[in-house]
């Protein structure tokens, strides 16, 4: 059961409804940390994640050293794991497969 990286899928996994549908529900579901928001801290979150062949998701973590703190990590482990089940997953040769996914994370103040 091998976990593939995207360039070696056919396919690659999406979320149902496209990214801009993806970008929607993770702009409704991100909860911005209190701590956070009161202390006007904003950066990027680099998440890697594996969708499975089921489109749920599994091994959800942080990429790099550089961390943002003020629990923006696991808010962004949190809402990537409320995406569960919402995935067309990845093929190779009409095969479903787990495949390794990365993407950022916002976390902005907007005025």
């Amino acid at each position: 059961d091998d976990i593939f990286e995207f360039h070696e899928v056919s396919e690659m996994a999406a979320f149902k409804g496209g990214d801009a549908a993806m970008y929607k529900f993770i702009g409704e579901n991100l909860t911005y940390p209190p701590m956070a928001f009161e202390n006007e801290i904003e950066g990027k979150v680099n998440i890697q994640f594996v969708v499975m062949p089921d489109g749920s998701i599994k091994d959800v973590e942080i990429l790099g050293s550089r961390k943002i703190g003020w629990g923006c990590e696991e808010a962004a482990i949190a809402v990537i794991k409320k995406m569960s089940g919402m995935w067309n997953p990845a093929k190779q040769r009409d095969k479903k497969v787990p495949v390794r996914f990365r993407m950022p994370i916002k976390f902005e103040i907007s005025g």
